[in-house]
């Protein structure tokens, strides 16, 4: 749930604050990725089968959401001293 809670968050616009990303080691291990200078792509997939039918909503909720994260990613420019 919690991978979810951060990705709504920050959907929404809400990239400072409490963002619960050490709820979760998936999350905190994530943080970097998530809200700083990366680009990201993240797959959900659907089962047809009967006894994930009930997952298949929040699969689809969460995709959504993920999709409405935008990103700033910029080149690193790496200056030496020559």
């Amino acid at each position: 749930m919690t991978p979810t809670t951060v990705i709504i968050n920050i959907s929404t616009g809400k990239r400072s604050g409490d963002i619960p990303y050490k709820d979760s080691n998936v999350t905190r291990i994530l943080q970097h990725s998530l809200v700083g200078n990366a680009r990201r792509a993240i797959i959900c997939t659907l089962s047809s089968a009967m006894s994930h039918f009930e997952q298949s909503p929040n699969t689809l909720s969460f995709s959504t959401r993920a999709k409405e994260v935008t990103d700033n990613a910029e080149v690193n420019m790496v200056v030496s001293e020559k």
